[in-house]
């Protein structure tokens, strides 16, 4: 096991994408919490300008698909490193067309990829899903979001072999914590209980691995580590994923218990949809050196609190 802390490696410089989103936001702000020069680049939005705004000792860099412009932001920041956390997930394609999400998910990083070979930025961390795993099989997509995810890991591969390129696939479970407000599971149960809404969900049986957002960024700057001493033994993926598995139902009873209110949920509302994933596949090595430290029930706690 490395030793080698990450305030002894230097240059310590990190480029973000995906930084308006909720891990990209808390990666950065994690990174520049622990003395590291950030910049973030992405499409010029609203989103984004209120990022610099709010932000002012982040370089923000607007880039669209111009490689050229990529490649300047490259030089600009000289990273030691890419975290890669931009994607257009399944919440986001509703009335996306699938061009949309293809440039989203592959073009745009594909051109970050190639801006960092013309500036020879030699280390890359990509985010994966585990919904890249139905059935637990290591090609088997649960829709076209994941099959662009895998798509894409493909593409890495060619750069770490023509570009001498150092990268490695973080896949991520089911990430929650404060601040977050993507309207995910967790969220929704902890608002209806809090408010006393009633919640419409399939039979809830799934099975769902949740990882705190703080051990998702351990896992992220724990990689780092490696990549950034040249460990030998990087595998192209790993994922980050909990010892424990708790079902939709178990999920919400705990909730209940932390919260001290019944949830009021019909179950079996509606069915399961289509090719739901019923038990987190467990096919991807969970990053060694690394491991969950925050219960589900001490995550939900910190959640609650946050919601008072």
């Amino acid at each position: 096991m490395e030793s080698i802390a990450l305030n002894h490696i230097s240059p310590r410089r990190a480029l973000v994408t995906g930084a308006t989103g909720y891990l990209g936001g808390q990666l950065v702000k994690r990174l520049a919490e622990n003395g590291w020069t950030v910049g973030v680049m992405g499409r010029r939005s609203q989103r984004q300008l209120n990022f610099q705004e709010n932000n002012t000792d982040i370089k923000c860099y607007f880039a669209t698909d111009c490689v050229e412009a990529m490649s300047a932001a490259m030089t600009d920041l000289s990273p030691s490193i890419v975290f890669h956390c931009a994607a257009m997930t399944s919440a986001d394609t509703a009335g996306v067309s699938s061009r949309e999400l293809i440039d989203a998910n592959l073009l745009f990083g594909t051109n970050v990829l190639n801006a960092m070979a013309e500036a020879e930025i030699k280390h890359f961390v990509n985010v994966g899903s585990y919904w890249e795993h139905y059935n637990n099989e290591e090609f088997n997509p649960v829709d076209l979001y994941a099959a662009s995810k895998y798509a894409f890991s493909n593409i890495l591969k060619f750069f770490t072999e023509a570009h001498d390129l150092t990268a490695c696939t973080l896949e991520l479970n089911d990430v929650y914590g404060t601040n977050d407000s993507r309207g995910k599971i967790i969220s929704l149960l902890i608002e209806a209980t809090m408010n006393g809404g009633q919640l419409r969900m399939s039979p809830g049986h799934q099975r769902l691995n949740f990882v705190y957002i703080s051990d998702v960024l351990d896992g992220f700057l724990t990689l780092a580590n490696r990549m950034l001493i040249n460990s030998p033994r990087l595998a192209d993926r790993y994922a980050l994923r909990s010892n424990n598995d708790f079902s939709l139902r178990e999920t919400a009873k705990i909730i209940e218990d932390v919260v001290g209110k019944k949830l009021m949920v019909d179950w079996g509302a509606f069915g399961y949809k289509k090719r739901t994933i019923m038990t987190p596949p467990d096919i991807t090595p969970v990053l060694d050196c690394w491991q969950s430290k925050i219960t589900l029930r001490e995550g939900l706690k910190y959640v609650v609190e946050s919601f008072n």
